[in-house]
């Protein structure tokens, strides 16, 4: 889904009308799976799952940037703020994915503000793959960096932009370069 053509995609859904609706097997939701693994169709690709109507989780409102309700229903659950859906993403990966699509890290924030741990764990890390993209210097990427504080040592990180931009992007190139023997060491 992620590789084909929209029309390939639409041509499909004709055929198989819970294509876009229907839980795969381990759980996850093609909306998820969409949000969750950015490609060069991502816009698209989201459109058109929204327009078959699927179900919406609560781990898919922070990307679709319905951070408000995202916050209503961890004030009810708080679990679901750190609790991974079914491929392991949890809601702060999810947000920040699709900051740069929303054009602001306002879920970002709001899945922060609802006691998100500031990092992404391990067990999702192969999930990071083709991360996400940023504008070199743009007000998101310095935004993100600001509300995702690493824990690096105070000799490594300072309020200097140009070095945060460069410190989050080892951090990003970091994960995405893990060995495959750390990616099976996670499985």
């Amino acid at each position: 889904m992620l590789t084909e053509d929209i029309e390939v995609i639409e041509e499909t859904n004709t055929l198989y009308s819970d294509l876009l609706t229907r839980q795969f097997e381990n759980g996850q939701s093609p909306l998820s799976l969409v949000l969750n693994y950015p490609s060069d169709s991502h816009r698209e690709l989201i459109e058109l799952v929204l327009s078959q109507n699927p179900p919406i989780g609560t781990h898919d409102l922070p990307g679709l940037g319905r951070c408000e309700e995202f916050k209503e229903a961890a004030a009810k659950d708080s679990a679901v703020v750190n609790q991974p859906d079914p491929d392991g993403n949890t809601p702060l990966l999810t947000a920040i994915y699709n900051a740069p699509l929303l054009e602001n890290g306002e879920c970002v924030r709001a899945v922060l503000q609802s006691g998100a741990v500031q990092k992404v764990p391990a067990e999702i890390r192969n999930s990071l793959g083709n991360s996400v993209s940023f504008e070199p210097d743009s007000k998101l990427l310095t935004e993100l960096v600001d509300l995702l504080p690493r824990e690096w040592d105070s000799n490594w990180y300072n309020e200097e932009i140009g070095r945060k931009i460069r410190l989050f992007h080892l951090e990003v190139k970091k994960v995405r370069d893990l060995s495959i023997e750390d990616l099976l060491a996670t499985q």
